[in-house]
């Protein structure tokens, strides 16, 4: 009896923590990778990023399936303004993401504000870009207010 009360009590734990910091809307975006061009996820273009924090409490980002010859993804995090980042720069990569196939989707990243020392994220300061012109990325996540 104790061990269904401490399932319980877990279960209630883990989703109370998966709402923290959800108080805003759900973002879905989809970006169609320019190989070598990264792409700021706040903003959807290939200049410098504002320096207007856009926060998230997670963020999720993954290939998508539909590629004909489909290339790495990569995931550029904590960029510093007013700095466009590359993926070749061992300090600007956060992940490499695995290739889709024309009926799977590729690799995935995602982060959240616990991982982050309690910080949300600023998806300002995220980026994405690929080996392949034309794959597709989706980039998912929920706006939160600052702390």
């Amino acid at each position: 009896m104790k061990l269904k009360r401490f399932a319980s009590l877990a279960l209630l734990l883990s989703l109370a923590i998966a709402l923290i910091g959800q108080t805003g809307p759900r973002i879905n975006q989809t970006f169609t990778i320019a190989a070598g061009t990264p792409i700021n996820v706040a903003s959807g273009t290939t200049t410098t990023a504002s320096n207007a924090p856009v926060y998230a409490a997670r963020v999720f980002i993954q290939m998508l399936s539909g590629c004909s010859s489909c290339g790495q993804g990569y995931v550029m995090d904590g960029i510093n303004y007013p700095r466009v980042p590359s993926h070749s720069n061992s300090t600007d990569l956060t992940a490499t993401l695995a290739p889709a196939t024309s009926t799977a989707p590729g690799g995935s990243y995602s982060d959240n504000s616990l991982g982050n020392n309690g910080q949300l994220i600023d998806v300002n300061r995220l980026w994405i870009d690929g080996s392949h012109t034309g794959d597709t990325v989706v980039v998912s996540y929920f706006k939160a207010q600052a702390q």
